[in-house]
């Protein structure tokens, strides 16, 4: 429920960002437009990895508990057997696995969200140079209108980053 209502409110973010940056000049709005496409590949790619790893995890995880429930169900069975040794074995293996599966979610996570972060960084700096040079030719791009079209721009980037690790959730 919270992850459909919060992307429908990432998405009405991206179009007002997208239509605010047109609103202020449309020039500046075409140089960052073009930097969505790499973004959305980085984002579908990254979240169908982050699909599997997050997948991989909650596989782990219910086998962890599945033997954790057997193995507290029959632990008088265990004890009799001499079997504590066998059991903490199995259960050590099955949390390194899931921390393992885990920790290749959390890593492609980071690894997206720095990705689209140096590409926000990147396209910020190419608008203020170009925003920059339009100031030297011309009058008509204030320094107000620069800082809220930086702003715009990050506005942009935001939603962009959730919507791709809630479709890897969902």
């Amino acid at each position: 429920n919270q992850g459909v209502l919060s992307s429908i409110v990432d998405i009405a973010v991206l179009v007002g960002a997208i239509f605010g940056l047109f609103m202020l000049d449309a020039k500046l709005a075409l140089v960052t437009i073009v930097i969505i496409p790499l973004v959305s590949v980085i984002v579908t790619r990254f979240s169908k990895a982050l699909k599997g790893t997050m997948l991989a995890a909650r596989k782990w995880i219910a086998k962890l508990n599945a033997f954790t429930q057997e193995s507290l169900f029959n632990v008088k069975t265990v004890k009799l057997l001499n079997g504590e040794d066998d059991v903490k074995k199995r259960f050590t293996n099955l949390a390194y696995k899931y921390r393992d599966a885990q920790m290749t979610s959390v890593i492609l996570d980071s690894v997206m969200f720095s990705l689209l972060d140096g590409i926000s960084s990147i396209t910020i700096g190419i608008i203020l140079w170009f925003a920059l040079d339009q100031v030297s030719v011309s009058s008509t791009l204030s320094a107000g209108v620069m800082v809220a079209f930086v702003q715009y721009t990050q506005n942009l980037f935001d939603p962009l980053k959730q919507l791709g690790n809630k479709i890897a959730m969902l």
